[in-house]
């Protein structure tokens, strides 16, 4: 993903030759060396010279794995919803559209020169209400163009990029009784009316002690309704870092989940329910920002997240992260 320093080196002189120019920013540049955050912020390189898209150097065998990709190359959000097919399998949902964006962009990405942002404004206390994007997959591709259901027993992974140190927890007065949360990864599952119902969130929150962001699950769908991961978890700020899950779909208490932090198993639930329908199991993936209430950036009530490289699998991407 990034630029060898022989290359970046080689670079570096044809532009100074080129345009004959010497900033003093190139000397900084030069003084930091290359650095992730020079390749993948710069926008107007030449094709060339943009990082390899990640998902296209993972073995081939893992490769053959994907059932579903979005690399965000296409410059949109089309392989969630691919506006070209009369039934998607997939959408982008959201909440208070004129609270709410979703696009592609090139700002910040983690491969390739493209990655998917979803911002929330004016989610302040509860009292504005739900604000959500979400980015939701129900089939491998359109069904329309031979999609079918997700697996019974597959994987869900994302790359995640958190440009401030978020903060959803809710201070009294004003906390509903709820405490906060913000959920950025879910499962949701059909029911016997072919209605959507959530079923498992995953959810971040920030210490108010050490300051330092982790995650837990919630299901309401079971006995044990959360999960969490252990205390020296930490989901980091400004970096990108890698989330995946595992799901063995189950209307009974027979099914499983279980969610990698940067390639490092944090939290299993095991013999719980990830399906609400007996008759027809199923299960509905989604990634986004979706909170009543966020803190701690730029201004109160407003949250932008990215995500690239997302993928469903029957492998496990994790190995590959680490």
């Amino acid at each position: 993903m990034m630029l060898s320093l022989k290359f970046w080196r080689l670079s570096f002189r044809r532009r100074l030759t080129d345009l004959g120019l010497l900033f003093g920013v190139w000397s900084v540049a030069w003084a930091i060396g290359s650095t992730p955050l020079l390749t993948a912020q710069t926008v107007d390189e030449k094709k060339s010279d943009v990082p390899a898209n990640w998902i296209e150097t993972l073995p081939s065998d893992f490769r053959s794995s994907i059932l579903w990709l979005a690399d965000y190359e296409t410059g949109n959000l089309d392989q969630w919803s691919i506006p070209t097919s009369r039934d998607p399998g997939g959408g982008v949902l959201l909440t208070d559209d004129e609270n709410v964006t979703a696009r592609a962009t090139e700002s910040i990405k983690h491969s390739g020169r493209y990655s998917g942002e979803a911002t929330i404004r004016n989610a302040i206390r509860a009292k504005n209400g739900s604000k959500a994007v979400r980015f939701m997959r129900w089939a491998t591709k359109a069904y329309d163009q031979g999609g079918v259901e997700l697996p019974t027993e597959g994987y869900y992974s994302t790359w995640v990029y958190l440009p401030e140190a978020y903060d959803p927890k809710k201070q009294a007065p004003w906390d509903p009784g709820d405490g906060g949360w913000w959920n950025v990864f879910q499962f949701k599952s059909n029911d016997e009316k072919n209605e959507s119902q959530s079923a498992w969130t995953l959810n971040i929150q920030k210490d108010p002690q050490s300051q330092h962001h982790s995650c837990y699950l919630y299901s309401h769908i079971n006995t044990k309704k959360s999960w969490s991961a252990a205390e020296t978890v930490k989901i980091p700020v400004k970096q990108w870092f890698h989330l995946e899950a595992f799901v063995k779909v189950s209307a009974e208490e027979q099914g499983q989940i279980e969610i990698w932090l940067d390639g490092v198993s944090i939290i299993r639930a095991e013999n719980v329910r990830t399906a609400v329908n007996s008759q027809r199991p199923n299960i509905v993936w989604g990634i986004g920002n979706y909170t009543d209430h966020i803190a701690g950036g730029k201004k109160l009530g407003t949250a932008t997240i990215y995500f690239d490289d997302s993928l469903i699998s029957t492998k496990p991407v994790a190995p590959f992260v680490r």
